[in-house]
């Protein structure tokens, strides 16, 4: 009797906690949709960066989260993103919705071309190349300069006129829309078949392949779909700042930045690179205003304390809490209480 009782405690608390994610769901994208209207110009910009590089550090997160591959040269994709569309809306005159889709497809494409032979490599070799890769990229886009106008860059046309509100408010809805179709596809790998196969790959990727699995197909159609996301937020980028050049479209500092928010919020999550991303923003703007001077060093502090303290990230603490409050409603003092 007591045994049900519990058991049935414990279903209708399971209940309650879909319930209650379904409901914070719903607020949250409300809240989201609303916040436009109750910031000011400035953390609105600083609010559609943490979109982008929420989005940013999902994508990443497609292979190496789930299939343990550390794709440190995403901007590659990024740059080809921005350039794409730069290229579709100034010299081609295509429409920005249509470019913007078409800049993703540019990136995820170029993504399976040059996937093939890099996915090939593994570990730190890995790593490697696809830093090689982004600095080829660059240089490359400096150098065509029929294409991409080389240094010069190119400007872009704006979305909207008027206040410093009403000029970002078109980009911070793109980026939202962004993330959500990124979260998408993330929380679809990480419930699916295949992602259950990526797993598989970054677990022991040789018993993998023993077992059927076909890991150089699913590796490159994880990065082609990291790919294709993070070439939509290099698309959207670019609308925003309104102007583009090697430099700036392929910088590797972006890289670092939402490489640590996925590690921060945690590897193979949903939620984790979103958390991280709010996280790391939060932290840079407190301390930027507290450590004028010396805000970058301080920064990297902080963050270094937080991996020392959580190496799983945000995700895992919360997992290791809940555990143990389930641990702690099982246990006999627990069962004396529903007597």
């Amino acid at each position: 009797m007591l045994e049900a009782r519990l058991s049935s405690f414990l279903r209708e608390g399971q209940r309650l906690q879909v319930s209650a994610a379904a409901v914070g769901a719903v607020a949250l994208a409300v809240v989201l949709l609303l916040l436009p209207n109750w910031l000011s110009g400035y953390w609105l910009r600083i609010t559609t960066s943490v979109l982008m590089f929420a989005t940013l550090a999902q994508a990443w997160n497609i292979i190496t989260g789930f299939t343990g591959y550390p794709a440190f040269g995403n901007t590659a994709f990024f740059g080809v993103g921005a350039y794409a569309l730069a290229i579709l809306v100034t010299k081609a005159g295509l429409g920005i919705p249509a470019a913007i889709v078409l800049a993703g497809l540019a990136a995820a494409a170029f993504c399976a071309v040059i996937g093939l032979p890099i996915l090939r490599l593994q570990g730190h070799y890995f790593a490697i190349a696809t830093l090689a890769l982004s600095l080829f990229v660059r240089e490359a886009a400096a150098n065509l300069g029929w294409l991409t106008n080389g240094a010069i860059g190119i400007v872009l046309p704006t979305l909207a006129s008027g206040s410093p509100e009403e000029i970002t408010r078109p980009y911070y809805y793109l980026m939202l829309l962004v993330l959500v179709a990124c979260c998408a596809c993330t929380w679809w790998v990480s419930v699916s078949r295949f992602g259950y196969g990526l797993r598989s790959i970054k677990a022991d990727e040789d018993a993998a392949a023993c077992f059927g699995i076909n890991t150089t197909l699913s590796k490159l159609v994880a990065w082609v779909l990291s790919a294709f996301f993070t070439g939509l937020a290099g698309a959207v980028w670019a609308l925003w700042i309104t102007f583009i050049d090697p430099q700036s479209a392929f910088n590797l500092a972006i890289a670092v930045k939402f490489s640590v928010m996925a590690l921060l919020g945690g590897l193979g999550t949903v939620a984790g690179p979103v958390l991280g991303a709010l996280l790391v923003e939060v932290l840079t703007q407190a301390i930027w205003g507290a450590f004028y001077a010396v805000h970058l060093a301080v920064l990297g502090l902080a963050i270094m304390l937080i991996v020392l303290l959580m190496p799983g990230g945000l995700m895992q603490l919360l997992r290791d809490r809940l555990a143990t409050a389930k641990r702690l409603l099982a246990t006999p003092s627990a069962k004396e209480s529903w007597r």
